[in-house]
C-alpha cells in the first residue's frame, strides 16, 4: 500500500483525476434530468464512465507498468530468493490495486451523491459484481502485457496505445 501511495501518478489517476472530471463536467452541465439521457442527468451517466476509467487506469496502466518495472529491475528475481511465494507477491499487488480502485470508485460515487444528487436505480450487488469482473479482466490484461513486453517503457507505451482508444471510443472520456 505504501509503494502505491509513493507513486504520485498512480494515486492521482486512481483517486483524484476522476473527481476532477466529475467536478469539472458537473459544474458545466449540472445533473438536471433530460430526455436526451432518458431522464437521467449528465452526472448520472458520467459516473459509470468515470468508474470504467478508474478500472482501466488501475488495471491496464498501473499494474502493467508496476510489474514490468519490477521484472526489468530484477525485483521479482530478488523476491524469489526470499521465503515468499510468487503468488503471495502477486496477490498483494492485485489486492492493493483492487482496494485503491474500489476506494477511487467509492470516492467518486460519494462525491456525485453529495454534490450532484446522483440518481441510481440499479441493483448494488450487480454493480459490485460487474466492478469485480471488470477489474479482474483489466488486471488480467495488465498481467499479460507485463509478462510479454521486455521493458517498463514498452509496457507503458503498449498499455497507453490500448487505453486511450478504449477511453475515447467507449464514451468514458466524453459521454455527452
Amino acid at each position: 500500500m505504501k509503494l502505491f501511495l509513493r507513486e504520485p501518478m498512480a494515486a492521482f489517476f486512481t483517486l483524484a483525476f476522476p473527481l476532477m472530471m466529475l467536478f469539472l463536467f458537473g459544474s458545466i452541465y449540472g445533473n438536471k434530468p433530460t430526455p436526451f439521457f432518458g431522464g437521467y442527468g449528465s452526472v448520472d451517466i458520467s459516473v459509470p464512465a468515470y468508474t470504467a476509467m478508474i478500472i482501466a487506469t488501475s488495471g491496464l496502466l498501473g499494474l502493467t507498468i508496476t510489474l514490468a518495472t519490477y521484472r526489468e529491475k530484477g525485483i521479482l528475481r530478488r523476491l524469489k530468493a526470499t521465503p515468499l511465494y510468487p503468488q503471495t507477491i502477486l496477490t498483494a499487488q492485485v489486492s492493493v490495486i483492487f482496494l485503491m480502485t474500489a476506494l477511487g470508485m467509492a470516492l467518486l460515487i460519494i462525491a456525485a451523491k453529495v454534490f450532484y444528487n446522483l440518481k441510481f436505480d440499479g441493483n448494488p450487488l450487480n454493480v459490485f459484481l460487474a466492478f469485480v469482473l471488470s477489474s479482474m479482466s483489466f488486471f488480467s490484461l495488465g498481467f499479460i502485457l507485463s509478462g510479454l513486453l521486455p521493458t517498463a517503457r514498452s509496457a507503458q507505451a503498449v498499455a497507453m496505445v490500448l487505453f486511450y482508444p478504449m477511453l475515447f471510443l467507449s464514451g468514458a472520456a466524453i459521454s455527452e
